[in-house]
């Protein structure tokens, strides 16, 4: 008998969420993708004789390839990415033996993956380096895997499956299309009724600090000896400088699994994981280093930070942490001439950075980016023999555009993706991403459309919450009716969170416009925090009155003429004010406001400018 079926992970969103630094993101990415592989990879090999329909599968790398290597070279190589549910055709005798079979690679096989990996990577020697770890932290680090016994932790993910009957002179063509349909309806109905499992716990100890959900590891019998425990912990050398993990870290099963595996696959340089304050310097440094002041004197100096140092390195270009620095140097036992020399190097690389027309420090802020295809689903069944190919040359452009734009992926499966970027690249990054979609599917279907959540996060803020936020941003982004929606939230170092959505298309071009003006200095962000000021004074009531939007963006256009400056006197500045102004096409100003966005949060468009202007979005080398 034939039969059509669908597979695939579960909970994807919160397992990625629960990351708190930059490898452990990239490592659960990895895991979940390795996963698929392998899944897929074991019913292919299987007596069903599956055939994979969706993901496409004919290029390289494809699901054998990536199920044949080891984690290592999954983790270090994003184009081994792909999504987290697959469809396809499998041949049984009956409905008990293909439930038999997959059951057997889905759950037992799975499992068996995962109780090998806690066997496995928790060892210290895995995660240690030698070059920089005494015999004594070996041996701590072996007191705290100890207690991770594989058999008492179940896996934080699993997989759901459904398979149904289908004729099988009908596998192809119109038929595909019906099939799939057919097996997506059936698929949804059981991930919405899938049963909770619960998990193992209940001793006297506390949660885990970064997912919240289970029990940090540890001594087991009381909270005292638990508490006694890390606090031992804390003492050791490469936890007091943060490397691996923090001293104020408790961290469950899962977290730590994340965190041992990202280091102990670690062995080339160009592999490394770049942590948000790499990431967040990434385009700073880079202008840096192309200045003719940059010199031999200061590689050598940074490098010999980076050494010392180790994951904490970017703080060197921030005054403001240098507190903070100062408290690590004085935790290696370092000399007061430790502290001189960094007052030193901080500054002269602000002589350097006022000399080369750069900003004297880096940014503090960098971007998330989740993208994901509009009802993918349903257009893959319209097309399932061109969707899957369009969406591997979709990616493998992407993986592409983050080189150029010195962005950094952690995971692309398709018509889905999440990139870690340096702020001043944020515009451009998601106007690439989009318009490289829309170019895919064109000659297609050009009602196929993506959606992005961005949320822009404080370095020294946990990533976990910045993902989960992005994943809001998302979801404000499909809301929008057909979708095809870009929403940028923002968490400021304070903890204030806010956020702007509207689809693709001319609210976003006048960001850029503005943002552009601004730069040149024809506009000031006062002006643009005047008209915020001015919309979220507006009564809610006035939307309801007719004929209300002429003297509303009256109001807005003498606000940015009071403001506006430029070489031109006067007929000749109003021309060049007028051009401006029409630029930002003021008829169709209101349109987003269609029951989707009311001025309380339109006006967050304008904070917006006025976010990314002072955080110099838009604005390199001497402007």
């Amino acid at each position: 008998m034939d039969y059509i079926f669908t597979i695939g992970l579960i909970p994807v969103q919160e397992f990625i969420a629960e990351a708190r630094r930059s490898r452990d993101l990239r490592t659960g990415s990895a895991m979940l993708s390795w996963f698929m592989a392998k899944t897929l990879n074991d019913i292919c090999n299987s007596m069903l004789k599956a055939k994979i329909i969706i993901p496409e599968d004919k290029n390289p790398p494809t699901v054998k390839e990536i199920a044949e290597e080891s984690i290592s070279d999954v983790v270090n190589n994003v184009d081994y990415s792909i999504p987290n549910r697959a469809s396809g055709y499998c041949k049984a005798q009956n409905d008990d033996e293909l439930s038999k079979i997959f059951h057997e690679i889905t759950k037992t096989n799975l499992l068996s993956i995962w109780k090998k990996w806690l066997k496995d990577f928790l060892k210290a020697e895995n995660i240690l380096d030698e070059k920089r770890d005494n015999k004594g932290i070996i041996e701590e680090f072996d007191k705290y895997l100890s207690f991770f016994k594989s058999d008492d932790y179940p896996m934080p993910v699993r997989m759901i499956w459904a398979a149904q009957k289908v004729d099988s002179r009908n596998l192809n063509g119109d038929n595909l299309k019906e099939n799939l349909e057919a097996i997506n309806t059936f698929y949804e109905g059981i991930k919405r009724t899938r049963t909770i499992e619960s998990l193992p716990g209940g001793a006297p100890i506390g949660k885990c600090t970064q997912c919240g959900k289970r029990e940090a590891v540890g001594p087991m019998d009381s909270f005292k000896e638990w508490r006694k425990f890390y606090a031992d912990l804390a003492k050791v050398h490469s936890v007091k400088m943060g490397y691996r993990i923090e001293k104020s870290e408790r961290l469950c099963h899962v977290c730590l699994l994340k965190r041992v595996v990202s280091y102990a696959v670690e062995g080339r340089e160009e592999a490394r994981f770049p942590s948000t304050n790499e990431i967040a310097i990434r385009k700073w440094l880079s202008e840096l280093k192309l200045s003719e002041y940059w010199s031999d004197e200061c590689k050598q100096q940074l490098n010999e930070w980076k050494k010392n140092l180790l994951d904490n390195w970017p703080l060197v270009f921030y005054k403001r942490d240098k507190n903070r620095l100062k408290k690590i140097l004085a935790d290696l036992n370092k000399h007061d001439n430790e502290t001189v020399k960094l007052d030193a190097f901080q500054n002269k690389i602000i002589d350097i950075a006022k000399n080369a027309g750069i900003s004297s420090t880096p940014p503090n802020y960098l971007a998330i980016f989740i993208f994901d295809g509009d009802d993918m689903g349903m257009h893959v069944q319209e097309f399932p023999a061109d969707i899957p190919k369009k969406l591997k040359s979709f990616s493998k452009e992407i993986l592409l555009l983050c080189a150029k734009l010195q962005a950094k992926p952690f995971y692309l499966g398709g018509d889905e993706g999440i990139i870690l970027s340096p702020i001043s690249e944020v515009l451009e990054l998601a106007d690439e991403i989009q318009s490289k979609f829309s170019a895919q599917f064109k000659n297609i279907n050009s009602e196929i459309t993506l959606s992005c959540g961005i949320t822009i996060f404080d370095r020294n803020r946990p990533l976990g919450p910045a993902i989960s936020q992005t994943f809001t941003c998302l979801a404000e982004a499909k809301d929008f009716e057909n979708k095809n929606a870009l929403s940028i939230g923002v968490q400021t170092a304070s903890g204030s969170i806010w956020s702007f959505s509207a689809h693709w298309g001319m609210d976003w071009e006048r960001i850029k416009i503005l943002l552009e003006n601004i730069k040149n200095k024809k506009i000031s962000i006062s002006s643009v925090y005047d008209i915020e000021r001015f919309l979220r004074s507006l009564p809610p009531e006035i939307l309801n009155r007719a004929g209300m939007e002429k003297p509303l963006l009256a109001e807005m256009k003498r606000i940015l003429w009071r403001k506006f400056a430029t070489d031109d006197k006067g007929e000749a500045k109003k021309t060049a004010f007028l051009n401006l102004w029409n630029s930002l096409k003021e008829e169709s100003w209101f349109e987003s406001l269609d029951n989707e966005i009311d001025f309380g949060t339109w006006a967050n468009q304008f904070h917006l400018i006025g976010f990314l202007s002072g955080q110099r979005v838009h604005r390199t080398g001497k402007d």
